[in-house]
């Protein structure tokens, strides 16, 4: 927390459980608090990601980092990307005491997506999507190295690089309020 202060970060992501350290840390700080959730393949169930969404807006986050179900990308399950994100609103607008909603910055898995002979179709898929399930922030990724040794993931610099010009080209392309 020290350092994120120090460097006036925007946010600090952490574990729902470190809330209750962190929160009082960045009071009069100008840095907001997220927590990642449903990590590392999105996941979860229904009720533990509501429940958690709860807890984070009782506990003084921000906002939510969750990991998208990446079989429901696979899959274009557009009722069940839009269903997880809106369960994460409701539950974390529940658990706030003003009543407000998370910033939401979904973690895509984007290097695994981009290695996919459908990769660019489905990235573009899931970021059309976005606006509509509240998401404010596309992350590319959060350190998921250990799918499977066979796994093959774009995380090299220019591997990240050529993704993420072809996400803000589209975004802006789109005119996506992303």
């Amino acid at each position: 927390t020290k350092t994120a202060r120090d460097i006036r970060a925007y946010g600090m992501v952490v574990h729902g459980d470190d809330l209750k350290t962190v929160v009082p840390l960045l009071a009069e700080s100008s840095v907001r608090p997220s927590i990642v959730m449903s990590f590392p393949d999105g996941r979860a169930g229904w009720k533990a990601k509501y429940n958690e969404a709860l807890q984070a807006g009782d506990g003084g986050s921000i906002g939510l980092d969750p990991v998208v179900n990446l079989f429901h990308v696979l899959e274009r399950n557009k009722d069940g990307v839009l269903r997880d994100c809106h369960l994460l609103r409701q539950g974390f607008f529940e658990g706030t005491g003003e009543k407000r909603y998370p910033e939401i910055k979904l973690i895509s898995q984007i290097p695994y997506l981009w290695t996919l002979p459908n990769g660019k179709d489905l990235i573009r898929w899931l970021i059309d999507l976005l606006p509509e399930a509240g998401v404010i922030c596309v992350k590319d990724w959060t350190t998921r190295q250990n799918f499977s040794p066979d796994v093959k993931l774009a995380t090299s610099v220019d591997d990240r690089v050529s993704y993420t010009k072809f996400i803000r080209e589209y975004i802006e392309e789109q005119k996506l309020d992303l």
